[in-house]
Formats: C-alpha cells, sequence, structure tokens
C-alpha cells in the first residue's frame, strides 16, 4: 500500500548501452518516513514517461495500492496520439512509459547520510520489432508491414508487484511473462515499418499482442508480418519460433509479443523461396540506484 510520493528525485545519468541506460536516482525522506521505516522493509515503485500519472489527490498513503495505480485511467494510453508511437522512432520527445518495482529489506537509515539501496529495474510498456536482409540473400527488402497491433497500451503490467515477478536474470524467463492489453485495443490497418536511415532496418515499436488464444493455440486475429521484394514478390513471416528456439519452447510455436523485448528477423531469399531466422531477446536492463538522504 502506498506510503507516499517522492518529489522531485535528482536523476542522474551514470552509464549507456545499445541495450540498456543506467541512472542513479536520489532523493530526500522527512523525519516521519524515518521514524516508520529505518530498519524495516518498503518498496519503491516508478512510474517513467507516463505524460499523465494517476490523481495524486485520490491514492490515500495507507489504502492505495499498486492496482490501485496500474489500472487507473492514467495507466493506459491511445498510442497514435502518444509519442509517435507506433514507429520507429524514439526520441527525447517520443520517449517509451517504463514501469519498476523493487523491495528493500531492512534498509538502515542514517539522518544526513546517503544511504544505497541497490538496483531498480525498468520495464519498457513497448516491443521492439526489426527486420532485415542476411547477407547472403539474393533480393533485398522494400517493405515491411505488421498486419494487426494494438492502439492502445497498458502502461504497467498487471501483476506485478515484486522485482522478482519479472527479473530472472535468465533469458528465457526475463521480463514479465503475462500479457496486460487494454480492452478494445486491436485494430487490424497495416502498420508500415519504416526503414532506418543508419542501419537500412525496417523498425518499429508497439504494445503488446495476443497471438495466442486462452486455450494455448494460435489465434486467428493473429499479427504476423508481411515483407515485400524489390521483384514485388510479397511473403508472410508469422510469430513463431524458429530452428533456434530458446530453451524450453518448440520449433514452430507461436508467440505473443511481450512488452520490453526485442524481436531481430533477418530475412534471406534465393530465387524460389524465403526463409527467416528470429532472434527474441530482451532489451536489455535500465537500472536506477536510489539514494537516501536524510533530512532530520
Amino acid at each position: 500500500r502506498l506510503i507516499r510520493e517522492f518529489d522531485t528525485p535528482e536523476i542522474t545519468p551514470t552509464s549507456s548501452s545499445p541495450t540498456s541506460k543506467t541512472y542513479e536516482l536520489k532523493f530526500n525522506v522527512d523525519r516521519d518516513f524515518y521514524d516508520s521505516y529505518s530498519g524495516k522493509s518498503f518498496k519503491i515503485m516508478m512510474l517513467a514517461n507516463w505524460r499523465r500519472y494517476p490523481d495524486s489527490s485520490k491514492l490515500v498513503p495507507g489504502t492505495a495500492t499498486v492496482d490501485d495505480i496500474t489500472t487507473a485511467a492514467e495507466a493506459t494510453s491511445d498510442i497514435r496520439g502518444f509519442g509517435g508511437c507506433p514507429g520507429p522512432y524514439i526520441t527525447g520527445e517520443q520517449r517509451i512509459p517504463m514501469f519498476g518495482i523493487a523491495q528493500y529489506d531492512k534498509i538502515t537509515l542514517v539522518p544526513n547520510m546517503l544511504v544505497m539501496l541497490g538496483d531498480l529495474h525498468l520495464l519498457r510498456a513497448y516491443a521492439k520489432i526489426e527486420v532485415y536482409d542476411d547477407a547472403a540473400s539474393d533480393d533485398t527488402l522494400t517493405g515491411v508491414s505488421l498486419t494487426r497491433h494494438n492502439v492502445r497500451s497498458a502502461m504497467a503490467p498487471q501483476g506485478v508487484y515484486h522485482q522478482d515477478d519479472y527479473v530472472k536474470h535468465s533469458y528465457n524467463d526475463d521480463y514479465a511473462a503475462t500479457l496486460t492489453v487494454p480492452d478494445a485495443s486491436e485494430t487490424s490497418d497495416a502498420l508500415a515499418m519504416v526503414r532506418d536511415s543508419v542501419s537500412g532496418h525496417f523498425i518499429v515499436y508497439v504494445p503488446e499482442y495476443r497471438n495466442i488464444g486462452t486455450d494455448g493455440t494460435e489465434r486467428a486475429d493473429r499479427c504476423y508480418l508481411q515483407v515485400t521484394y524489390k521483384d514485388g514478390n510479397t511473403f508472410d513471416v508469422p510469430f513463431r519460433y524458429g530452428a533456434g528456439a530458446p530453451s524450453g519452447t518448440t520449433p514452430g510455436s507461436p508467440y505473443n509479443l511481450l512488452r520490453n523485448y526485442w524481436y531481430k528477423f533477418i530475412c534471406k531469399r534465393n530465387v524460389s523461396e524465403m526463409t527467416w531466422s528470429v532472434d527474441v531477446m530482451p532489451y536489455g536492463e535500465v537500472l536506477l540506484e536510489p539514494d537516501f538522504g536524510i533530512k532530520p
């Protein structure tokens, strides 16, 4: 349950890589928090890049829950008017919404001292899809589109209350394994992917999508990729595991599009057919290392 909000935290970038960024987060806590929680356990939840946030005046400390926050009206967004997504570009103005929660146990707070808590991992609300030619392909891709997608996005996954719910330190298990898709989200409008001017790859960022029905089979209204070549031929590429499927999965079985995953399709075409391989990988972690500064 909600303890309180921390206002005006100080956030400083500390490192960056192609798949992850690390920040240091600092904020002060007051005497009331020190008296109530020094030496005890508590959680920190972070909401980032939401643009609109749940109304603080309606979140009563001691009463409001994680679910109250992640199911609030502000926790769902129509992405067509939300920073340019779905689309190929993420910029300072087109940031991906993120969510994270972590528990810190028996933290001893010291007045007027910085106290290191540890890592806070954030989940991106979108999946990234990237499609490009194999170096050995006999033809060149000229266009890629996604046949179906969701136009509404849940900024936070449902049922995640602890870092252990999504941080597994395992390729097959990271991150949230279940979908959180708002009602009335699907559209059958094709979404054209745009070729990146630097890499030449076709890229798009999209919300989660359900390709597997409640009975465990592939849905009729699944999404898939359509790839077009210079000679005008078009091929369908489903979201199914290929020969290089991760351990614990079956080649040919379908999968849902999940938040915070990066789906890379490498397409190879010879005279008569087109084949592809797919690499399904977590984006990489986004870490925050919160410090506490105590003001008596």
